[in-house]
């Protein structure tokens, strides 16, 4: 007689247990179980499993509601890199990178370039001073652009993933009005 599937699960020592996971993590979830079904781990192993790639962090952004703020979400051509939108502030793409260690969210808002040098030293002190003031976002310079960025840890939920990037762009207007006068 042929075994069934769960027998054979069985067979290998394994336990059914049901989980209850929100509608985002299924794609981590399924990729744990593979794991605990294939090796014995210790805490500090899964811990390791729970970082992820960009890959993974493209895979719950498709599934994820965008009710949650979130507009879109596609894989930069060539790149391991993604450009998310969020719902009221598409204009703004918030391109997004998955490191060892971090995950980094980067927005920009303008070349250097369209702000006069005479202009640049003032600004620059601003933003430094108004990098504590905005929630979960910080100035810098990347590429010859003004940025709005945040970063994470590989290991924080998706729930705080999706709050970064919905802060970050909620964090928009604050940033462009630093830029109204001195903008050529």
């Amino acid at each position: 007689m042929k075994l069934k599937y769960k027998d054979k699960l069985r067979e290998r020592g394994l336990v059914k247990r049901e989980v209850w996971v929100l509608p985002e993590n299924q794609y981590l979830l399924k990729q744990l179980e593979f794991k605990l079904r294939n090796a014995t781990m210790s805490f500090s192993q899964l811990k390791e499993c729970s970082t992820m790639d960009v890959n993974d962090l493209f895979s719950q952004f498709q599934v994820l509601d965008p009710s949650n703020g979130i507009y879109s979400c596609e894989l930069v051509e060539n790149t391991d890199v993604l450009e998310l939108r969020v719902v009221d502030r598409e204009d703004f793409p918030i391109y997004t990178t998955v490191g060892d260690q971090q995950i980094l969210m980067i927005l920009p808002l303008l070349n250097v370039s369209e702000v006069s040098e005479k202009d640049r030293v003032s600004l620059n002190e601003t933003m430094l001073q108004m990098n504590t003031m905005l929630p979960l976002s910080d100035f810098a310079i990347v590429n010859e652009q003004y940025v709005l960025f945040g970063a994470l840890s590989v290991k924080s939920a998706f729930n705080e993933i999706v709050e970064e990037a919905v802060t970050l762009a909620g964090n928009v207007e604050s940033a462009l009005e630093l830029f109204d006068d001195l903008l050529d």
